[in-house]
């Protein structure tokens, strides 16, 4: 019986030198009592058996979180080659991200100019010393942001040497002006020279025949209120105007001004 197992055993194992010697047994079918992987038994002079596995080349499935493989600082498997350029195009792509999302989201401002004075008409009475100009001037809201932003309110007022005279506000509002884009609005003003701003003489400037000229200088003062980015602003405007309140731009002269 022991004759078998020794040829046995010789058959399955098989002496090769190592590094010019014998110092080990090398199993080709696979560890003692599997078939599955080969190893090398280094039985030596200064060979060991390791107590760990007991020199089957496996570990205990029960000893799995009980013990911790050592790796060489110098592995390769500790130093990815490119482990570095994945993090500079990391890097790289986070502030990529974050810059784009700045130079989306960031506030520009929203401007408010003036188009031109569609018409304007002039009311004079003389009984009552009033002359009332009403104005109708078209402006432009420009929107230079990435997203849409909300007018909540166009306030205009007019001026007459430094004295109030009258004003106007946009009407169709809330208004939203579209990303990139110019929206035109108009704006009614209204203009009143009486008694109560001491300009009660402006009915006999402006019907005056002997006079050549019967222009006036308004100066107009535009307010603009936006909403976007859960925040509010406002933009101004101001400008001066020349209109010509002669007789033939008035009428209901000798009447009642509706206004």
């Amino acid at each position: 019986m022991t004759f078998l197992s020794d040829a046995a055993t010789h058959e399955r194992q098989t002496e090769h030198p190592i590094n010019g010697g014998n110092y080990g047994t090398f199993y080709e079918d696979g560890e003692p009592g599997s078939d599955e992987f080969a190893y090398v038994e280094f039985s030596g002079k200064d060979g060991r058996t390791c107590p760990t596995c007991k020199g089957t080349g496996r570990i205990a499935k029960e000893q799995e979180d009980e013990l911790v493989a050592l790796i060489p600082y110098n592995d390769q498997r500790l130093k990815p080659p490119r482990t570095k350029y994945y993090v500079i195009l990391a890097i790289l792509i986070c502030l990529l991200g974050c810059g784009l999302t700045l130079f989306f989201l960031l506030p520009r401002a929203v401007t408010i100019s003036e188009d031109k004075i569609v018409n304007f008409t002039v009311c004079v009475n003389k009984n009552m010393s009033l002359t009332v100009i009403t104005v109708k001037n078209r402006f432009n809201i420009s929107n230079t942001n990435y997203f849409d932003v909300k007018i909540s309110a166009v306030d205009v007022e007019a001026f007459f040497d430094q004295v109030s005279v009258g004003g106007g506000k946009l009407k169709s509002i809330p208004l939203y002006v579209p990303a990139r884009t110019i929206q035109s609005i108009e704006v009614e003003i209204d203009t009143n020279f009486n008694k109560e701003n001491q300009l009660e003489f402006m009915w006999e400037l402006c019907t005056n025949p002997k006079r050549q000229v019967h222009d006036i200088v308004l100066k107009f003062q535009a307010t603009l209120t936006t909403w976007y980015l859960q925040h509010s602003e406002q933009n101004s405007l101001t400008l001066y105007r020349y209109l010509d309140c002669s007789i033939k731009n008035s009428h209901n002269v000798n009447t009642r001004c509706d206004r």
